[in-house]
């Protein structure tokens, strides 16, 4: 379903870049931008995936990948950006990993160097899917959701509380995100 409103959600514009975010950890996004990025990638789209979690990333283990290179390495210019993309088990499907980066990771999040990173991406794949940093553990991730085509909230039936709901709204209308989907996860099915 997430696919179809990619393809043909808006009129107005291509949905090319995608920011999967939750309001707190074990909410489902990176299990939901992975099969995201590899439905895309199976219907011949050139997908980039990217671990933006610097607090607990999560796709190095999802893939089972080896977390260095990873996007922390290109931030701090130790990396090339082509040194940095690795191939997966899909043919279109690229991923760029993270590591966890304690030391005020909102200072990264936020600077030019991740802004143009965003940019610069941009350029070379059909669908571009960023598995991001719980809002509620890190504000300042709602500033890539400005820049983004597409931010897709992802809440956990039968986890998500109310209040950690409306919290997370706060933030993204603190930095003046409101234009966002709303991905319910978990729903269990009545037989």
């Amino acid at each position: 379903g997430i696919e179809t409103f990619l393809k043909y959600g808006s009129l107005d514009k291509a949905l090319k870049t995608i920011l999967i975010i939750s309001g707190n950890d074990g909410e489902g996004k990176s299990t939901i931008a992975s099969n995201l990025a590899i439905t895309l990638a199976e219907s011949g789209n050139k997908v980039l995936l990217v671990d933006t979690n610097l607090k607990n990333p999560q796709l190095s283990k999802i893939f089972k990948i080896k977390s260095t290179p990873s996007l922390a390495h290109y931030l701090f210019r130790k990396k090339e950006l082509d040194e940095i993309i690795r191939n997966s088990h899909k043919k279109d499907l690229k991923l760029i990993t993270c590591i966890e980066f304690p030391q005020n990771p909102s200072v990264i999040i936020g600077s030019e160097r991740m802004g143009n990173f965003l940019m610069k991406v941009r350029e070379n794949f059909d669908y571009i899917i960023y598995d991001s940093t719980s809002l509620c553990s890190l504000k300042e991730t709602a500033t890539i959701a400005k820049s983004m085509d597409e931010v897709l909230l992802v809440v956990r039936a039968g986890k998500s509380k109310i209040s950690e709901f409306l919290q997370t709204k706060t933030i993204l209308a603190e930095f003046d995100v409101n234009n966002y989907n709303i991905v319910l996860n978990d729903i269990k099915k009545n037989k």
